[in-house]
């Protein structure tokens, strides 16, 4: 609890910094994403009960598309130290997605490595508030098609950044395994094809219309 208070506070301005976002919720998670404790403000977030957040895997509720990319960034972050800015889609109860930004720190805890995240839900634009377009609508719905493809973008580009840095890291410690750096640079080819296949099935779609 103590260290979710110090987690409030170290990111009170979040929640009210933009008009978009909604306020912050936290949880603390071992390093392989399970979750141990959560607040109020985060269940109310994902919306779940407490006690059916506590010790289910955070990976768990990320959109199924985006796990791959999440578990291979997570896996470098006790080296990165802090992520922030990471935009997460998860699954709530109801089968819809929301969107949120994580910021995410890799500390030492009594049981060893913990992560101490804090979640920011980023409103977004229902089906029903796009019916009666006015003129502007078309270039509305452009906007949109941009911020989904930028956050579709961020997830391999986010990996690729967080494997090159913790890389970089390794290889000044002298802790880089030449099979270490061989993974490294198979997951950011792939990372990259991701992003690759991405904008071109986007370029293909708009042709077609």
């Amino acid at each position: 609890m103590v260290a979710l208070m110090a987690a409030r506070a170290h990111t009170s301005a979040i929640g009210t910094s933009s008009p978009d976002r909604l306020a912050a919720g936290h949880l603390i998670t071992t390093r392989s994403s399970r979750i141990v404790t959560a607040d109020g403000a985060v269940a109310r977030l994902l919306r779940r009960s407490i006690a059916a957040l506590v010790q289910k895997p955070l990976a768990a509720l990320i959109e199924m598309e985006d796990r791959s990319g999440f578990r291979s960034r997570l896996a470098l972050l006790p080296d990165a130290g802090r992520i922030e800015d990471w935009r997460l889609r998860v699954r709530v109860p109801d089968g819809s997605t929301i969107e949120v930004v994580v910021s995410v720190d890799a500390v030492d805890g009594a049981a060893g490595t913990e992560l101490r995240w804090t979640l920011v839900a980023v409103t977004s634009t229902t089906g029903a508030e796009r019916d009666g377009r006015d003129p502007d609508a078309e270039v509305s719905l452009f906007g949109r098609e941009l911020s989904q493809l930028a956050h579709e973008l961020n997830q391999p580009l986010a990996a690729i950044i967080t494997f090159v840095r913790g890389a970089q890291l390794r290889l000044r410690k002298g802790e880089l395994a030449q099979g270490d750096l061989e993974t490294a640079l198979e997951t950011i080819a792939q990372e990259a094809l991701r992003a690759n296949a991405i904008a071109r099935n986007l370029g293909q779609r708009w042709r077609s219309t």
